[in-house]
């Protein structure tokens, strides 16, 4: 029975909803207690899909050391909702080699920032004071979840493929960073370098220093920490 599990389909909506509840009944009715075995069967009939999901999601740990109720939490969380949760996993999974680890963080919040592409969702972000990557994602997930923003931001399965393709070829620091350049906007989104149209790997300013935040990478114009200042002034001006 084990050996009939089914590979995770993304795209299936009725299998996301039950993928580990059936998972969980197929292992009691076969008497699979231990959670190594539990582990190591959803591992290998999972599919490449969910492989490559479940380690972008805990690419702080190594698989071994993690038990089957974590994957199958982690599973559950990343699922509801999908898109966000995914893109951000996707970035994680690019930014798994990178030895920046002082920007780092920094250029995952303007990455995650510059790739979504809903307008309320960007004008909610940089009025939080202390704005970070892991918190960027849970402040867009409650917004999508109340206002139904799902499919405003939704990105062509094939460019979640081709992050996942580069993530894989990913082995150095060098190569990390022009990856993230190549991540695609989601639905929306322009280049974080200047706020034109077009994959960040090919602006003319990957080398210019901001005026505003002296960074190197991006102009004024597209700048996360302007921005974000700007609106703080403007929500401290609107109190008074």
């Amino acid at each position: 029975m084990l050996n009939q599990i089914e590979a995770f389909q993304p795209l299936n909506g009725a299998s996301r909803e039950r993928y580990v509840e059936d998972l969980i009944f197929r292992f009691e009715a076969n008497d699979t207690t231990s959670t190594e075995k539990k582990r190591a069967i959803l591992m290998i009939l999972c599919g490449p899909y969910a492989y490559v999901m479940i380690r972008s999601l805990l690419t702080c740990r190594p698989l071994n050391e993690v038990t089957f109720k974590e994957i199958a939490s982690k599973i559950k969380e990343h699922l509801n909702p999908e898109i966000i949760t995914e893109y951000v996993a996707a970035l994680r999974n690019l930014s798994e080699n990178c030895k920046f680890a002082k920007t780092l963080d920094d250029m995952l919040r303007d990455r995650f920032f510059g790739g979504i592409g809903d307008e309320a969702i960007q004008g909610r972000l940089p009025a939080e004071p202390n704005l970070s990557f892991d918190l960027a994602p849970k402040i867009a997930i409650a917004a999508e979840t109340g206002h139904k923003y799902t499919e405003k931001i939704r990105a062509p399965k094939n460019e979640f493929a081709l992050i996942q393709q580069q993530a894989r070829n990913n082995n150095s620091a060098h190569r990390t960073k022009q990856t993230m350049d190549l991540v695609p906007a989601m639905n929306g989104g322009g280049c974080y370098r200047c706020n034109d149209d077009y994959h960040a790997s090919r602006c003319k300013f990957i080398n210019e220093e901001c005026h505003f935040c002296e960074k190197i990478g991006h102009v004024e114009r597209a700048c996360f920490t302007k921005l974000r200042e700007e609106n703080n002034t403007s929500r401290k001006t609107s109190r008074t």
